[in-house]
Order: C-alpha cells, then structure tokens, then sequence
C-alpha cells in the first residue's frame, strides 16, 4: 500500500498542543488509539551527557478508574547511545497507529540533532514525530490496558538526587474512541493522462495524520480500500486532502471516499462520496421526454417538468433560465437525476422566463442541451395590504407614504375619505412599487382646512390581483403633525455610567430617538446658551426605553435631553433632565491564584484589567517575615508573574496592591503558597 504522510505541514500545531500537555494534574495527557492507549510523560529528554529540566526518570502509575489499587507499569529514561535510540525508534514505527516511511526518520541524524540540542523545541522537525516521542521517553504506549476500560495515570518525575520533583495523575481515559473531525467534502475531480485526481476539503484543522481512500462499484458493491497517494495541505481556513487513483478500471463508475485518521491511530467519520470515473469524456443520453412549464400556485411559481431520467452514466440534471429566447442563460439548479421536476419560485408574476435543461456524467462531461421552452407565472392568490403612512407635504397638502410588505407587489393604488363621510373614493392611479417606499401627494385643491381626512391604500401583484384595504391614517388638513414626547424621563448610575429611562412611546409613526447631552458649569443651575452635544451613534430603534452614558466624566454635572423622531423626520420637544454628577469609579478587587511549577511559583490574577489602574504591586512574606515587594508592574503589560526565589518546604503568603489614578488603593485577596 502506498501512502504518503505529509506530516511536516503540520508541525506547529503538533509542537503546540504536545508540549502543552501535562503540566498540571486533571489535563488529558493519555490518548486513546485503537488497541492501547499512548500517555504523555513531560518535556524531558533525560540521557546521561545531557539532562533537561533536571528529570533523571519518570515513574508510570495505572490503576481502573473505578479502583483503589495503583500498579507501577515502567519507569522511563532515555536512550544512552545512538544504537539504543535507532532500536527503540524501530520498535515505535512497528507500534504506529499509522503508516510512517521509515526513511523519512534516519536515526544518525535524529540522534547527531537531538544531542546538539539544548531543547526539545530546538529539534521540533523530529521531536513533533509520534515515533521519536516514544523512542526518547518522553510517551509511553500501554499496550497492556483492557478495552473498553477506564483508567487514571500518574506520572511522577525523579530527579536527579533521586528525591521526587513532582507528580500528577490524568484525567480517566480509555480506548478505542472515534475522532472528532470537522466535515469533510467532495472539492473537485479531474481525469487526465489516465489518472485520476480527487480532492476533498475539511473545514478546520483538527489533527488529521493520515486518510484511508476506499472505493465501491457504483452500481452495486461495498467500500475496500485502494491503493493511492494521498497528501494534505493546510490553508489559513482549511486541509486540503488529495488523492490521485492511477488503477481504476476504465469506463467504469465508481464512488469514492476517505476515512480520516487522527495522530494517534482513531479514525473519523468517513467523508461525503464522489461519484465519478475514469474517462473524459460524456457517452450519448437521450434528453428526457415531454418537457413542459406551468404556472404553479402551491408552492407559488414556474413547475418544469419532465420523463424521470433513468440511465445510471447521468450523475445530475441542470436547469438553465434567462429572460429572452436568445439571452444569456445562467444555471438556477443542479438536480440528481432522480428529480423529474423543479419549481422556479424566484420568478416575476406575468413575466415570461426562458429555459433549457442539460444532463450531467460523473467525470465532468455534458450532454448538449435541450430545446428551448417557456413558463409564465400567473399568481392567483391576494398579497397582504401595504403599509400607509402620512406626513404633510410640499404647499400644506397630505403626503401619503406607501410600503410594500411583500415581494410579489407590482404598485398601489390610493383611496380617501373625510368624515363622516363613511365611503372610500379612489384618488389615485397605479402607482409603481419602485422603491421601498413610494410616495403620493394629495393636491386635491377641494380639500377644505381643519377638516379631517382618512387615507387608505391597495397593492397590486404582478398578476393584477389586488389586496384588501390597508389600515387608514387620519390628517387634520392644514395642521401640524405632532410627535409625541417622550415621558418620565429618569435618571440613575452605577458601575461610573449613567442611566437614562423613559416610558414607551406608543405611536405607529415612531422611528427612534436621539439623546443629548450638555456640560453644565459651576454655578448654573440651567444654562440654555450652552451648546448640547448629541452622544447617542446612531437614531435609537422605536422601542427603547433607556441609554446608557459611559463616557461622563466623574464628578461633573450634565443635562440630558431625549427627542422622539417620526418616520417623516419630524421631531417632539425634548425631555430634558439634569444630572448632578457624582458618580466614582468602582474598582473589583482583584482574585489571585498560584501554580507551583518546578522552577518557581506562578501566580496569575482576574480581572487582568480595570479603567483606571495604574500599577499592580506583588506583595511577599513567609510565616516568620513582613510582607515585602517582590514586583512593580505597569498595569495592563501583565496579568502572571513567575516567582523563581523560592526555597523548597516554604510556606509563601501573597497578595496584590492596585495603585488608582485618584489615589485608592485596593487589595486582592491573601494566598498562602508551599513550595
């Protein structure tokens, strides 16, 4: 079988994720395969020319994760010599989960590296390698651990004065498990000097070592795997996986698909199959029969329909459309071959539409395309009235604004009454749906002042079908249109914002508000010639009721004032109130937590950053000391702080001071520490 691993692509994400393993107790540092289970050990390389992190061995621990019982399974150094390291790397690649070309890891040059090396990180283009990873011990495979069976690991490391550095268990873990991988999709295909070339595409990187290619006849058959080079390669949003298949039979069909494979041997789900073959070209289909096109009510638009295609070369059927017999037609569906109709729903009502279809093979070719046909869509069914609107217009008279509520609206037409007059009389002629929202001025010089006037309106489909009357508005002629203001306009703070409220404004006009604020000096209780500066962004929607201010400044008096605006752009008279300005900053103290690490104590506090702060002080005793300055950190640079002058079997207390621009100073908690 010929595979070929492009593992390298991959190997930042490799090194990131496996050096990040194991550091406190509780991570998932034991990973399942398929017949055992590989356990992550530490980031030490441990020879006796070179030792790293100071880690002479590691001590394996298992027990059931239901037991009590632990069971020692090896204690793990490095190999010594070049010899011991090439055998027990032989040993790993016989172990792998998956395939891996043994020359690809030449063991004299992995070992030359490795011992040149003052770090794993420095060796990464062979220490990212499964094999190299259980040949220098820093991985452990426990072959011996039963299926289907839970178990805790703990890793305890020796130093090097053979007192233990420290320890930790893993959370439970068991084998075998599926991969969880991302979608994998058919990307595209291609037959050229009797070779085929298939692509899929998995949306996100999660891991994939390595892909099994199975193929079934299409016909009839089940999935085996075939021999075929396979490689990946990542972009910034996805893998690319391709496959190239050199030994198909020829002229013949089939489906394909791939099973991917994590790092360490679980394989996922398999992949959406291509159905394809390996040829160039398309074999002569007959055009189904007895194509035809109707106006179609329920769903709403243009039925094509033809013969159900039964030949098993056509992979799809296309549908083409344009305006004229002889325009420019573009593909509106992509059909399997099973479909004998399809509605085209995004069509205009009485507006003739062209079409013609085209069968497709599985390898990319084509059939030629059908005559030409066509389809008009009459609707029958009423659409919903439109939404009526009135503002007054240019020399005093009524201007009505028209909004269409439905897609299939070809234009409106008005209607007026005046009270008591209780008939509607039609004013208008057809007025084309042409914009969003379209507008009709009423300059009927009969209409008399001070008299009130009901405006209503229909909507026409493209099919001449007319809605029912629309909800009337009512103008007084000759009269202003008034916008209500908003009412009970409050205000409260908290957290350094300040608050506005007010009622709802109930009116079917209303589209938004607009929030003002002015700065009132030392002395005046109201100002009326200072200039008000408007702060909200953007017109608040019709429905708020509140604004929050987090840009006032501390200890400053303001006037707020809130104005209703109309769908027309009129304006209410403002609500205005005064804000007396003594809000304070509130800080949170923050909350300090501690790991200890094998070369200090790691300490790291939230929140990481407040408004306001300027410096993070690190305070530091022991149980017979004062409390001392360990650091001075410019607030913000930093939320962790390493403490290397520790000593071991020292008790620690910590705590933080937070220096405020106006002068506070706030405490985190107290944290008592053993090293």
């Amino acid at each position: 079988m010929k595979k070929v691993i492009i593992q390298l692509l991959f190997v930042p994400l490799f090194l990131f994720a496996l050096q990040a393993y194991a550091q406190l107790p509780g991570e998932d540092g034991a990973f399942a395969s398929r017949e055992g289970i590989f356990v992550y050990l530490g980031p030490a390389m441990v020879n006796p020319e070179k030792t790293w992190n100071n880690i002479k061995s590691y001590s394996l621990f298992r027990k059931e994760a239901n037991g009590n019982q632990w069971v020692m399974l090896n204690e793990i150094e490095s190999p010594v010599t070049q010899t011991e390291f090439g055998k027990r790397l032989k040993q790993a690649l016989e172990i792998m989960p998956y395939p891996v070309d043994p020359d690809l890891l030449p063991p004299s040059q992995i070992w030359s590296d490795l011992m040149d090396a003052d770090s794993l990180a420095e060796a990464w283009e062979w220490t990212t390698w499964l094999p190299v990873r259980l040949a220098i011990g820093i991985y452990y495979y426990d072959a011996s651990a039963k299926r289907d069976t839970k178990y805790i690991y703990r890793i305890q490391y020796n130093g090097l004065d053979n007192t233990i550095v420290d320890e930790f268990e893993y959370s439970p873990s068991f084998y075998p498990r599926e991969a969880d991988f991302p979608a994998i999709i058919p990307e595209d295909q291609l037959y050229t000097d009797n070779r085929l070339q298939l692509s899929w595409k998995m949306e996100g990187f999660a891991g994939i070592a390595w892909a099994e290619l199975q193929r079934k006849d299409n016909i009839a058959g089940t999935f085996s795997e075939v021999k075929a080079d396979i490689s990946f390669f990542e972009s910034e949003e996805n893998v690319m996986i391709y496959t190239y298949v050199d030994e198909a039979e020829k002229d013949r069909f089939f489906a394909y698909r791939i099973i991917p494979v994590d790092y360490f041997g679980n394989r996922g789900k398999a992949s959406e199959e291509v159905k394809t073959g390996n040829f160039d070209y398309f074999m002569d289909v007959r055009l189904p029969d007895s194509i035809k096109a109707a106006s179609s009510q329920e769903p709403p638009g243009i039925m094509i329909s033809w013969e159900k295609i039964s030949n098993p070369l056509v992979n799809s059927v296309s549908v083409f459309r344009s305006e004229s017999l002889d325009g420019d037609y573009e593909e509106i569906v992509t059909l399997n071959p099973g479909f004998s109709n399809y509605v085209d729903a995004s069509v205009i009502p009485m507006t003739k539409y062209f079409y013609y279809l085209q069968l497709n093979g599985y390898a990319g070719g084509c059939s030629p395309r059908s005559s030409r046909f066509f389809g008009i869509f009459r609707s029958e069914n009423a659409i919903p009235p439109p939404v009526v609107y009135i503002a007054e217009g240019e020399n005093g008279n009524p201007e009505i604004n028209i909004r269409s509520t439905d897609i299939r609206t070809a234009g409106f037409r008005v209607y007026r009454r005046s009270r008591p007059d209780p008939d509607w009389k039609l004013v208008s002629g057809f007025i084309p749906a042409n914009d969003s929202v379209v507008v009709y001025l009423d300059e009927n010089i009969n209409l008399r002042p001070g008299r009130f006037y009901d405006y209503a309106a229909v909507s026409e489909s493209h099919s001449n079908v007319e809605s029912t009357r629309s909800d009337y508005v009512t103008l007084k002629h000759g009269t202003d249109v008034n916008v209500a203001s908003p009412l009970n306009l409050l205000i409260s703070e908290g957290d350094g914002i300040v608050r506005l409220s007010w009622n709802h404004v109930s009116d079917d006009n209303m589209q938004g508000f607009l929030v003002y604020r002015k700065e009132i000096p030392e002395g005046y209780s109201k100002d009326k010639n200072l200039d008000r500066e408007l702060i909200t962004a953007a017109l608040l929607p019709d429905y708020a009721t509140f604004f929050i201010d987090s840009s006032a400044s501390v200890n400053t008096r303001y006037e707020y004032s809130v104005e209703a605006v109309d769908v027309f752009g009129n304006r209410s008279n403002a609500a205005s109130i005064v804000y007396s300005g003594y809000a304070i900053n509130n800080f949170i103290a923050p909350v300090i937590q501690a790991v200890r690490k094998t070369d200090g104590i790691m300490l790291s506090w939230k929140p990481c950053f407040q408004e306001g702060i300027l410096n993070t002080i690190i305070k530091r005793k022991t149980s017979e000391g004062k409390y001392t300055t360990m650091a001075e950190i410019l607030h913000g640079e930093s939320c962790m702080y390493n403490d290397n002058e520790v000593f071991k079997g020292t008790r620690y207390t910590y705590y933080l001071l937070l220096e405020t621009d106006d002068g506070q100073q706030i405490n985190s908690n107290k944290l008592i520490v053993s090293f």
